[in-house]
C-alpha cells in the first residue's frame, strides 16, 4: 500500500507505505518472499509526489514536476522498462 499525505491544504507532499514488499513494490528495505513493513513508513526519495498507481506487484508515481518512478516486479514491462 502507498499513502500520499498533503500537508496545510498545499501541493507539498510526503509518501508513505506499507505491506507486503516481496518484489520491492513498496519501495522500501529488503525485498523477497516474506518481506513485509508492518507500519507506515516514510519513503524519503518520494517526496513531491501527486498520483500513485499500485498494481499487486509494482506501484507508479508521477511527481509534481511531472517525472514518473516506477518500483517493483517488471516481468511484463509494467515498469516501462526493458525486462
Amino acid at each position: 500500500t502507498i499513502v500520499v499525505t498533503f500537508e496545510d491544504g498545499s501541493k507539498s507532499s510526503k509518501t508513505w507505505s506499507f505491506g507486503s514488499n516481496s518484489r520491492g513494490q513498496i519501495a522500501q528495505g529488503s525485498t523477497g518472499e516474506g518481506a513485509k513493513v508492518l507500519v507506515p513508513t516514510h519513503v524519503k526519495d518520494l517526496d513531491k509526489i501527486q498520483e500513485v498507481a499500485c498494481g499487486s506487484m509494482h506501484t507508479l508515481a508521477r511527481s509534481e514536476d511531472g517525472g514518473v518512478w516506477a518500483s517493483g516486479c517488471n516481468h511484463f514491462g509494467q515498469l516501462g522498462m526493458d525486462g
